[in-house]
């Protein structure tokens, strides 16, 4: 017998298994998803059964080495994880012993003896979350003894054991943020993400995968129903979820419900156009005026400040001319005046401006950024006042005008339904703010999407980002010719965009990134990522 194992750390895309021969002593026992310990060039290493078969792949048989020993009497990935992580390894682009660790569990060697009893009569339900705290409310509200909360700071031997009972079937409900997607499920009946448009449920380190996608793989190798939930939805998952189109994007052909949240009852909105109004550190005077009557009246008050960059108002007094910047010009953009101000806000500095202000309400006002819409002070604000609602706005990526939709929203929730919600910006007529205005995602939604079919964007195609992994730049401009060819064959759009410069003790080199834009790019890409990193769906262009 012989067995195509992943091992740890190795492999490529063209070469992700290794060929070993079985010991008789082991035929009866080791199955396909067993760990097992094998000989790698020097070392002894872990890796995963992918394949079990009684005839070798492997040209040259005398050269097979034979498989040591298993390191657990069962096996630690079910065939769907199998199937998953070859998925992962196709989608994102990375080696299949990356996509497989991403489901192991924590080594436990004081625990190799003990033998699972799965129970697959046992229907268990995914319950996935933007962060810890909603993860946390979400649990308290399940039965204990039923339920299993998977947290990245427990210790290793817990984390075994919640495996474990994963596993076996014993939890019947798996709650958790990005990573418990991962968790073994025996027979997973339901799957549910919350807050689906949450840009957390990504993982910024390779693989860069995307949990809501992933949990729509799993619901096709499963049969597990999916359900989304939203008080925004992604356009590209409320356009998958009445449109089915040829794509590589799970969501684009998994049924699934989307189930978006009913706003609270109305609340007054008032915007203020920064363009006609002058700010002192990032007050207008209605703010101001908002704040001083709201604590007057023993009110509370939210200060949101979505900083995200090192952004700032810009002031010409020459020209008048004024817009939020990502970083302070060295003249201004209209007339190319030197007399321009620039003011970078963040909470400290807004913060001081308060305190200034109203020095005996401090206990009435709350100056936060993002990390308060992961709190559990939903409708707590009788004034919410967004400081700037374009730090988003003016980001680059076609998701930018999506994203501040989608804040609004979730800062709305913050304030009391009879509550007032002020918002500043210099950009009132803009989409995605006079959609929250009217209260109207499906306003929001037709014109983004409009937009983005101009522009041929998701939805409508598929995006690849590319780095340079190498300093070659006689290999990677060989390289750019390859992807030009393939591209223009194809169909698809090779976009370069800035330069990325690479410090070495050699003189500096700039190396290109580029942009993918066109259907079916995994079918032509496969083979051309030895020299560089690629990125799936981007949200940053």
């Amino acid at each position: 017998m012989y067995a195509d194992v992943v091992v740890e750390n190795q492999g490529s895309l063209d070469k992700p298994t290794f060929t070993y021969r079985v010991a008789k002593r082991l035929e009866k026992t080791i199955k396909e998803g067993c760990c097992v310990k094998v000989p790698f060039r020097n070392n002894v290493l872990l890796g995963y059964v992918t394949e079990l078969s009684k005839i070798s792949k492997d040209q040259e048989i005398a050269k097979i080495k034979e498989l040591i020993d298993l390191v657990y009497p069962f096996p630690l990935l079910y065939p769907y994880q199998l199937n998953l992580a070859k998925w992962i390894s196709w989608y994102y682009f990375v080696p299949l012993s990356r996509s497989i660790k991403l489901m192991t569990p924590p080594m436990v060697k004081k625990q190799l003896n003990l033998a699972p009893n799965p129970n697959p009569q046992t229907k268990q339900t995914l319950i996935l979350n933007p962060n810890l705290q909603k993860a946390e409310k979400v649990f308290y509200q399940l039965p204990e003894k039923e339920t299993i909360f998977l947290k990245k700071e427990t210790p290793k031997s817990e984390l075994f054991r919640n495996w474990l009972t994963i596993y076996d079937g014993k939890a019947r409900y798996i709650v958790g943020v990005r990573s418990a997607v991962f968790a073994p499920l025996i027979n997973c009946r339901k799957i549910i993400v919350l807050d689906e448009e949450s840009s957390s449920y990504k993982d910024e380190r390779k693989p860069n995968y995307h949990s809501k996608l992933i949990a729509a793989k799993i619901s096709e190798l499963t049969g597990a129903s999916l359900e989304l939930r939203s008080q925004a939805p992604e356009i590209e998952t409320f356009y998958f979820s009445t449109n089915k189109i040829n794509s590589a994007n799970p969501l684009s052909y998994v049924p699934y419900s989307l189930k978006m949240k009913n706003s609270d009852p109305p609340k007054t909105i008032k915007v203020v156009d920064l363009k006609f109004t002058p700010l002192k550190k990032g007050l207008s005077e209605s703010l101001t005026q908002a704040v001083k009557i709201t604590v007057q009246s023993s009110g509370k008050v939210l200060l949101f400040l979505n900083k995200t960059n090192s952004g700032g108002n810009l002031n010409c007094e020459n020209c008048g001319y004024k817009e939020y910047v990502q970083a302070k010009p060295a003249v201004c953009p209209r007339c190319t005046s030197l007399k321009i101000q620039f003011r970078s806000l963040n909470v400290k500095t807004l913060l001081a401006e308060t305190e200034r202000l109203f020095p005996q309400a401090q206990e009435s006002i709350l100056v936060a950024s993002q990390a308060v819409l992961h709190s559990n002070l939903q409708n707590s604000f009788d004034l919410v006042g967004v400081i700037s609602a374009d730090t988003l706005l003016n980001l680059p990526g076609y998701k930018s005008s999506e994203r501040t939709f989608q804040i609004l929203r979730q800062v709305e929730a913050l304030c009391k339904p009879n509550g007032t919600i002020l918002i500043q910006t210099y950009n009132p007529n803009s989409n995605s703010i006079k959609s929250f205005v009217n209260n109207n995602y499906d306003q929001f939604y037709r014109k983004e999407l409009e937009e983005r079919k101009i522009l041929n964007y998701p939805p409508f195609t598929e995006l690849l980002k590319l780095s340079p992994g190498i300093n070659n730049i006689k290999k990677l401009e060989t390289d750019l010719k390859e992807f030009e060819k393939i591209a223009n064959l194809n169909q698809t759009q090779l976009l370069k965009i800035n330069q990325e410069s690479v410090v070495s003790t050699k003189p500096q080199v700039l190396k290109p990134q580029l942009i993918l834009k066109g259907p079916h790019l995994h079918n032509f890409f496969q083979s051309q990522v030895k020299n560089w990193r690629f990125e799936v769906d981007p949200d940053i262009v």
